[in-house]
């Protein structure tokens, strides 16, 4: 298969985003060194690729846009755990919800860059969002037709970026996440800009029958379309509705117009199965 390819698309790129102190990237599936079929910016350790072109690839983003920085990254379990970062007298600390651990050194690895620099990484653990208000880290989730989610709060600086499917979806990682921006920043939701990126859409997330009974009976009818006996999830509906009831405005929303599913730009589990993952990218920076 040939693959047309194309830019990433990035905060500077962005309406919401271009203006403010928080820079992010979308990747798709070019610009790596991987083989089929994870060819080629895979960014995922868990898929099966070659270990070293999945740190290869990693480094080429990191430093492109983020040198000096430390990547943080999940085992992504599709649940609706959130681990805030925090850092203290030199120790960096993931609380989950209202649990406390240390991150320990066990789990830091130093990875070469290109140019000959280096840059961290650190796995914070098992979950599917990352809240921060530190520059000194980049948060990535990696998808490939699940939502990868960006929360951005200006006067407070916090960020958020979630790695939501259906099941983080259903059981609202979102809402989890905005929680913790009320309720530990201080943020008011008329602050708040948010940012979805490439994900399976409804024209391509068909559902079994079982499963459209039971989500029709949890969320509503709205959120399935019926089409020759076949149902099909709209899960940004379903984020869009979620946004809406903290009395966030659709204008404060920006939304990736591409289903990974449709776009062959992206990694697709749904299209392809055995393949790679694309992943958002987020960090705040010193300057506009």
């Amino acid at each position: 298969m040939k693959y047309i390819q194309k830019d990433f698309f990035t905060s500077k790129d962005s309406k919401l985003f271009c203006s403010t102190k928080l820079h992010f990237v979308l990747t798709n599936r070019y610009h790596g060194v991987s083989k089929p079929p994870y060819n080629s910016l895979n960014l995922a350790y868990h898929v099966n690729d070659k270990l070293e072109s999945a740190r290869i690839n990693r480094s080429y983003i990191m430093q492109k846009y983020y040198k000096n920085k430390t990547l943080l990254y999940l085992n992504q379990i599709h649940s609706n755990t959130i681990f805030a970062i925090q850092e203290n007298k030199g120790i960096l600390e993931a609380s989950q919800h209202n649990l406390k651990g240390n991150i320990t050194t066990a789990t830091k690895h130093s990875i070469l860059m290109q140019d000959g620099s280096q840059y961290n990484e650190i796995l914070v653990g098992d979950g599917d969002g990352i809240i921060c208000n530190k520059s000194d880290f980049v948060l990535m989730s990696m998808v490939a037709d699940c939502n990868p989610i960006l929360i951005y709060a200006k006067p407070q600086n916090v960020f958020a970026v979630l790695h939501a499917g259906r099941q983080g979806v259903c059981s609202k990682i979102l809402t989890h996440a905005l929680m913790l921006f009320i309720h530990d920043y201080n943020v008011k939701m008329q602050d708040i800009c948010i940012f979805i990126g490439t994900s399976i859409r409804k024209c391509c997330y068909e559902i079994d029958n079982n499963l459209a009974f039971q989500l029709m009976q949890e969320f509503g009818e709205k959120y399935i379309a019926c089409e020759n006996e076949r149902y099909k999830l709209d899960m940004i509906g379903l984020l869009c509705d979620e946004i809406l009831s903290f009395g966030i405005e659709l204008s404060q929303v920006e939304i990736s117009p591409s289903c990974s599913c449709c776009d062959e730009s992206y990694f697709s589990y749904r299209r392809e199965k055995i393949t790679g993952r694309f992943a958002l990218f987020a960090s705040l920076c010193d300057e506009v």
